[in-house]
């Protein structure tokens, strides 16, 4: 709200204080003939004065709901444009033509569980670990909450789920051959987390996809 317009409505609520209480007061004053020696007098000024620190307290407290929901609003707005930046660095993340590509090899040279890393080329183990480092930059980030986890962990899923099943095999047998329990450890995190919220049981590679 214009910072302006709170402040005519705050004293607008002053101004209007004064007009109805100073006039009811010499109405009073007036009616029962008051004197100011008058105890009565002075009781009945107290009351003005009392009226006028209550109405001054409301509009205080009406500042500050006001002030306070304004600031909830701009949160609100700074937090909707960093998850869009969030969004959009995730999208740039998992879809930079090496992505694809590394995706791709995966899904179609390493259908084989048991196929070891000795066995994969040089080329395919640039992809796989690659694909392994995003995938484990992406889970830390989510472990640790980053934003809205799982509206990110919507839009990975199908992505990290396929890649996965691929290399689980993989890491789980290298952790063995390094005795390194924490090998891509996050990467792992994020793979449970995308299978929680919807299971992938298996999935077929279709030649010439997109």
């Amino acid at each position: 709200m214009d910072p302006k317009r709170v402040f005519r409505w705050i004293l607008g609520i002053a101004v209007g204080t004064v007009v109805m209480g100073l006039p009811t007061f010499l109405f009073v004053w007036q009616w029962l003939d008051l004197e100011t020696t008058n105890p009565n007098f002075w009781y009945a000024l107290a009351a003005l004065s009392s009226f006028g620190t209550f109405s001054t307290i409301v509009s205080g407290l009406l500042m500050m709901e006001i002030r306070l929901k304004e600031i909830a609003r701009t949160r609100k707005r700074e937090r909707a444009i960093v998850a869009m930046q969030v969004y959009a660095d995730v999208f740039h993340m998992m879809m930079t033509p090496d992505q694809i590509v590394a995706r791709k090899w995966i899904y179609e040279f390493l259908r084989d569980p048991a196929t070891a890393s000795s066995e994969i080329p040089q080329d395919g183990r640039e992809h796989v670990k690659l694909v392994l480092n995003t995938l484990d930059y992406l889970g830390f980030l989510v472990k640790n909450d980053w934003h809205n986890s799982e509206a990110i962990i919507e839009w990975v899923r199908p992505m990290v789920q396929k890649v996965w099943v691929r290399i689980q095999p993989l890491v789980e047998r290298e952790r063995e051959r390094r005795n390194e329990p924490t090998f891509y450890i996050s990467a792992s995190h994020l793979a449970e987390r995308c299978q929680a919220h919807h299971p992938l049981l298996d999935f077929e590679v279709v030649d010439g996809a997109l």
